[in-house]
């Protein structure tokens, strides 16, 4: 569990397009959102996968998953039982919240890889306009976002050795 991953983190949030395994469907994607909950003083990712069509925005399904512990299934069960519930949770490896956990950590694992990879020496980052020869070359990271309201800018992720 990338659970460093605030101190990684170049934005608020990311948009990730990718490759889709699926051949009828060209690109799929996701908006990856770092969440810092004061409070608790724990940061979590909101995973908002874009794979499936819907009819908006508004209407993705949108997942939290806490950055903690050391495994995946392990941050997936402390999120589940984070949530607040109507029912006692049973504490046994049949109950409804561990039944919660696997599929919470079986439907982010890939978007949790992606978040980690993203944010480590071994991607490089291009800068899409200056690869098309139209803009000059912006710095990865942003240091701020685009507060005149102007294109969001759009960056290629390759290994470091490329």
């Amino acid at each position: 569990m990338p659970v460093d991953l605030p101190g990684r983190w170049p934005l608020f949030g990311l948009y990730v397009v990718f490759l889709s395994p699926n051949p009828a469907v060209q690109a799929e994607g996701g908006f990856l959102h770092l969440e810092w909950d004061e409070r608790e003083q724990r940061a979590a990712l909101r995973i908002a996968s874009d794979t499936e069509p819907v009819a908006g925005l508004e209407r993705l399904d949108v997942q939290l998953l806490h950055l903690v512990g050391e495994m995946i299934l392990e941050a997936a069960r402390r999120t589940v039982r984070a949530v607040p519930s109507d029912t006692v949770l049973a504490a046994s490896s049949d109950s409804e919240p561990d039944r919660s956990a696997m599929l919470l950590a079986g439907s982010n694992r890939f978007w949790v890889r992606a978040a980690d990879r993203l944010t480590s020496p071994q991607v490089n980052f291009v800068d899409v306009a200056q690869a098309l020869g139209r803009a000059p070359g912006a710095l990865w990271p942003p240091e701020q976002p685009d507060a005149k309201g102007g294109a969001p800018l759009l960056w290629l992720a390759m290994p470091a050795s490329a």
